[in-house]
């Protein structure tokens, strides 16, 4: 009898050990699949606006690293470019000055900053300061306009255009490592680099603007032997390791066809989306190429047709070129200019840049308060 009731206790023991074990393993899966779903989420980024007095606010110039962004302000005795910090409201006086502030230009490697100022109607003084806001280079230019280019691949490049009141024009590229600046003589002012030593333009119908073009490309060290890339397009634009075209679909002509090519012009992506007619042109919303993660973001309109006509806000769609996939990331925004920070997080959106579009959290988020005078 008592060998009985010491086996029953041995099964008890046995079994209720096996039993503990199978709950433990169940409770650690358990533990484990909650762990895989309950991921913690990025914190969202709190922004701090930039106050300003009333009527003082030109515009935001662009992103300076990740969280600095350079802005412009003006009052009755001068214009003023402050570095401002977005996330902690930090800010110092990167630039004043009496005359008023055209433009300002950050490096693609954000080491130099170039701003033109106008201390006459038909002067330009360009100033060229490192990354402490000290001047490196200053040169006037006679001029009724002027247009930038800078070199992604070599910081060291910046084209420039000039535009004189008849509309004739010259192009010039300042060296900056020599403080040197040369003349070049093309066919086209809107000039743009796309390799370390290569400047592009198109040829363009002046008799007809709307008229496809072609792609021309000269070496600056070969300028006399020009090379045509592509034909038949209608817009372009270069980025630090692609090159974008924008023609007319000829078999639909509501349809605008974008392709992306590499170096070596080799077809990496294409996508057809409606466009909109602007008197004898066709628009081209603004977009942003972000290059790290090779994701186009541009806003596309719902429809074809007259932009007179056209009532309707515009997606924002993100292209993935590598992987050749689309999404949309807002649904009804303006077609207004865009520009992204260095780690591709954060855009800044607006004619004045005075908004920011957060990429990750999937808002609109105002950049600038002014405060009215008492």
């Amino acid at each position: 009898m008592k060998k009985k009731k010491h086996k029953r206790h041995n099964f008890y023991t046995i079994f209720s050990f096996m039993l503990f074990l199978f709950l433990l393993s169940g409770c650690e899966k358990e533990y484990s699949d909650h762990q895989t779903i309950q991921k913690p989420k990025e914190p969202i980024m709190e922004l701090k606006p930039i106050h300003v007095d009333n009527g003082e606010f030109e515009k935001v110039a662009g992103w300076f690293d990740n969280h600095t962004i350079l802005y412009i302000t003006k009052n009755d005795q001068e214009f003023q470019v402050y570095k401002y910090n977005i996330t902690s409201g930090k800010q110092s006086l990167f630039f004043n000055s009496k005359d008023s502030i055209k433009t300002v230009k950050i490096g693609p490697d954000r080491s130099k900053v170039l701003i033109q100022t106008a201390p006459l109607s038909n002067l330009a003084r360009i100033y060229i300061l490192d990354d402490e806001g000290k001047t490196i280079y200053t040169k006037d230019i006679e001029s009724f306009d002027l247009t930038y280019n800078w070199n992604k691949e070599n910081p060291q490049l910046l084209a420039l255009t000039i535009f004189y009141e008849d509309w004739t024009y010259k192009v010039k590229v300042l060296q900056l490592n020599q403080l040197q600046m040369t003349e070049y003589v093309f066919d086209d002012p809107f000039v743009k680099w796309f390799g370390s030593n290569s400047l592009i333009m198109q040829t363009r119908n002046k008799e007809d603007s709307s008229a496809p073009s072609n792609l021309i490309s000269y070496n600056l060290k070969q300028v006399d032997q020009p090379k045509t890339l592509k034909t038949n397009l209608y817009q372009f634009d270069t980025y630090k390791d692609l090159l974008m075209t924008v023609e007319v679909n000829p078999q639909a002509k509501e349809e605008a066809i974008y392709h992306f090519y590499n170096k070596s012009l080799k077809d990496k992506f294409s996508f057809r989306v409606p466009h909109l007619s602007q008197f004898k042109e066709w628009l081209v919303p603004f977009n942003a190429y972000l290059e790290k993660e090779k994701h186009f973001l541009s806003f596309i309109p719902y429809e074809s047709g007259s932009i007179d006509q056209y009532d309707k806000d515009y997606k924002l769609i993100s292209f993935d070129i590598e992987n050749q996939k689309e999404k949309v990331l807002f649904k009804n925004l303006k077609n207004e200019p865009i520009t992204c920070s260095p780690n591709e997080k954060l855009c800044l959106y607006g004619y004045q840049f005075e908004n920011i579009i957060d990429l990750k959290g999937k808002r609109v988020i105002p950049l600038v308060k002014e405060i009215e005078e008492i």
